[in-house]
């Protein structure tokens, strides 16, 4: 049985592998070429299409950082008529879409949006995640923990060097609430980021559009849905205090209406792990074009 990072390894060199398959098929299956663009305008386009970026080979873009990062953008369609779209493809019905250090999240978000924290709200997200800078602050003994223990035997926070939203609650009273009340303001911007821009400081490697792509789903009847981002982060902008605290593990996680938010620790640095989840995603936006399924 695969860990967690092994696990990720594996779905990431089948995500490259689709990527592949899905370049070579639109540029020679003018049937294929004509669903994708029925699913991404509306429309049929009897021709076919070429798809650049991508795959195993994708090249690292400026980020809004001045440094170089991964694209958000999976396959870069361009048809013979000149129609265009930027896609991430999600070949599971649920995982990581953006996995991001807080103070790149940080940074991305002020560059994009012009959006800054409270020093509590820092402080309260940062003790959350347990980031650099942060999980050393935390003094374990003289916290009253609500969450599980690890199967080392350990407290799941001690473990991890965070600390779960239930005992935030308990220990620190109304720095969760204000923490939520400014996840819940930014929503949108979160969502943006997560789906669309990530940390590249370029329109051309930002997505627009998530698609659904696997057939062989052995529990479900197999998906081929494409969804628009700019309508997924409109639609959850009018929604009111959408996020909440998950119910699990003393509150490891935060609902979001696209999926939910969790400490990661790749290389032993907490990191904040944004997740995708179709059905969420499903119910969000009119732009549920659904491919007959072959």
């Amino acid at each position: 049985m695969r860990n967690r990072s092994q696990g990720w390894k594996f779905a990431k060199k089948g995500g490259h592998r689709l990527e592949e398959q899905l370049k070579k098929k639109i540029s020679v299956d003018i049937n294929f070429s004509n669903e994708l663009h029925k699913l991404v305008f509306g429309l049929p386009y009897l021709g076919l299409a070429e798809s650049r970026g991508g795959g195993k080979n994708a090249k690292k873009v400026p980020s809004v950082m001045g440094h170089l990062t991964q694209p958000k953008t999976d396959l870069s369609i361009i048809w013979r008529n000149g129609d265009s779209a930027s896609i991430s493809l999600k070949k599971s019905l649920g995982g990581q879409v953006w996995l991001v250090s807080l103070k790149h999240f940080l940074a991305s978000l002020d560059a994009n949006y012009g959006v800054a924290p409270a020093k509590s709200v820092l402080e309260t997200l940062g003790i959350f995640i347990g980031a650099p800078g942060f999980s050393e602050q935390i003094d374990f003994k003289k916290i009253r923990l609500k969450g599980p223990k690890h199967r080392s035997g350990k407290p799941l926070e001690v473990h991890q060097g965070r600390l779960c939203g239930n005992t935030i609650m308990e220990n620190y009273p109304g720095r969760w609430e204000e923490m939520m009340r400014w996840i819940n303001s930014n929503i949108k911007y979160i969502t943006e980021l997560s789906f669309s821009r990530g940390l590249c400081k370029f329109p051309e490697d930002h997505a627009q559009y998530i698609w659904y792509y696997d057939l062989n789903q052995e529990k479900s009847r197999g998906v081929n849905d494409l969804y628009s981002i700019r309508e997924i982060v409109q639609q959850i902008g009018t929604m009111k205090n959408p996020c909440i605290l998950g119910d699990k593990n003393g509150g490891s996680t935060i609902q979001m209406p696209f999926g939910f938010l969790q400490m990661h620790s790749p290389g032993a640095i907490n990191e904040m792990q944004f997740h995708h989840n179709y059905e969420k995603i499903s119910q969000l936006t009119s732009r549920n074009i659904q491919a007959n399924k072959q």
